[in-house]
């Protein structure tokens, strides 16, 4: 432990409070105060599991910490459902060390593995509105990294966590921090994902398998320098874009719709700045494409996408960008408004006007 640690973790100890216990002549303690003066232990803890509403806890236990984030105690917290489904833990008055302790959610993987998500909680006078939520577990171990190697105090190393994956997902607070698990539609077959984001960068969308080593994967590349990799940013998007593919919805309106076990949370169409984050492509939806007479194209450029190469058009008729089938960079783009036939390899392909679907014929 480096001089400051000591001389800090010092001070804590010599301004908690003792009294002694009548009862079996045991030390209990009355108070202890940080390093601000303010009284953080014993504190009676409350808080609430901010994870996808398709995703149950198990349990979640509270750790008490020494000075050097390492484990002293720990008590598991009482867990119950509460009128509005929200996922609610307690854990009684009880005495913390430290200031800051860890917290550990549980949820079932499969039938007999566990996926377990902690983060850091700075202790405050009262500590009844704790949110245990995925961004925060993403940022502990940059957290654990600023305090232990780079002499951090807690809330510099938060607040410094904070920025980095506002620097690292190339989003802003909102996005980072938000709890908001509601998604924002909007023109052009648009959408914005709020909190369910880094679900998408975790690749939930594909099973909760892929989702828990995908997450381990950004927590590591996280931690340890405040980034992330092009690579698995790259290797998220593609997952993200595999479940979109074009359609005729019931209303008979062609659609760019994306299908996985994620629809169930409103997530049906494309957020392009992720696109833009991920892939480092801008998939614009200005005036100036909306003025525009003619489609347009989009390339992609990312040598760590299996997609790379591939097109993205906006259809002018249908007001949205989407990318082109496999089959349209072969023969061409099917567009709304346009009749066309084409012969490919001896088959007869036909985009029947208003369809956006090339379909193939049988030879006259």
């Amino acid at each position: 432990m480096n001089f400051k640690k000591a001389a800090t973790f010092l001070l804590l100890a010599l301004l908690s409070l003792f009294t002694s216990s009548c009862m079996d002549g045991e030390e209990s303690v009355y108070g202890r105060v940080d390093e601000y003066g303010v009284q953080y232990s014993p504190t009676y803890m409350r808080g609430v599991v901010r994870y996808l509403k398709t995703m149950k806890p198990e349990k979640v236990k509270v750790i008490s910490l020494d000075a050097k984030l390492n484990p002293i105690d720990s008590i598991e917290a009482a867990l119950k459902v509460n009128d509005w489904g929200e996922n609610i833990f307690s854990v009684v008055d009880r005495d913390y060390p430290y200031p800051v302790i860890k917290l550990v959610v549980t949820f079932p993987l499969g039938e007999n593995e566990k996926m377990e998500f902690s983060q850091y909680v700075r202790l405050k006078e009262s500590n009844i509105e704790v949110e245990l939520s995925l961004p925060k577990a993403l940022m502990s171990g940059r957290i654990e990294t600023l305090m232990l190697e780079e002499d951090s105090t807690f809330e510099r190393a938060e607040a410094q966590a904070v920025l980095d994956m506002r620097s690292a997902f190339n989003t802003n607070m909102d996005d980072v921090m938000s709890n908001n698990m509601t998604v924002y539609e909007y023109h052009g077959n648009t959408e914005r994902l709020n909190g369910l984001l880094l679900y998408i960068y975790c690749r939930h969308e594909i099973s909760d398998s892929v989702f828990y080593s995908t997450f381990n994967e950004f927590y590591k590349d996280f931690a340890k320098a405040g980034n992330v990799s092009d690579s698995l940013m790259a290797k998220s998007a593609d997952a993200y874009l595999s479940t979109f593919m074009v359609l005729n919805d019931e209303a008979e309106n062609i659609q760019f719709m994306s299908f996985s076990r994620d629809s169930v949370l409103g997530i049906c169409h494309c957020d392009y700045d992720f696109f833009k984050r991920a892939y480092g492509i801008s998939l614009a939806l200005s005036s100036e494409t909306f003025m525009s007479e003619s489609e347009e194209y989009c390339k992609l450029d990312n040598e760590y996408s299996s997609y790379n190469g591939r097109t993205f058009v906006y259809d002018k008729a249908l007001g949205f960008w989407r990318l082109q089938t496999s089959l349209e960079d072969v023969i061409g783009v099917c567009l709304f408004r346009k009749d066309s036939v084409t012969v490919n390899d001896g088959i007869r392909y036909h985009c029947e006007k208003y369809s956006g679907i090339w379909k193939e014929e049988p030879e006259e």
